[in-house]
């Protein structure tokens, strides 16, 4: 019996310490968006130290690459190595910074994978869906 009342006590403290819908420390809690798990704010920093140089954040103009301004909110369309950007999800952009594309510079855009931490990654794809 002592066993037995243990066990529910547990089971009910531990029901009453995750509040339903409330969402595991450490997590985001999903509001139906695509959301980055990097820090915008160090993404704009490591942004404007390497990925300035060829892309524009405030502005669709091009520099070297394209003008990244409104990224996340684009249609879809073709790269310059062919591949069909359908959607600009954080997986999505995430692959572009981390592979670049198959037409190297200067119509394509170099890996940036082995130059970035993933942590970088991270947050320059969460600063790129602030823009």
């Amino acid at each position: 019996m002592k066993i037995w009342r243990r066990g529910c006590i547990l089971v009910i403290v531990f029901m009453f310490s995750f509040p339903l819908g409330a969402a595991p420390q450490g997590d985001k809690a999903s509001n139906g968006k695509n959301e980055a798990k990097g820090d915008a704010v160090k993404g704009k920093t490591v942004f404007l130290d390497r990925c300035e140089i060829c892309h524009n954040a405030d502005s669709e103009e091009a520099k070297v690459g394209p003008g990244l301004k409104g990224i996340s909110h684009k249609p879809p369309h073709k790269m310059a190595d062919g591949r069909e950007h359908k959607d600009h999800t954080p997986a999505v952009l995430r692959e572009q910074i981390v592979d670049g594309s198959s037409i190297m510079p200067p119509e394509g855009m170099p890996p940036m994978g082995p130059m970035l931490s993933g942590e970088e990654i991270d947050d320059v794809v969460a600063y790129l869906q602030t823009l």
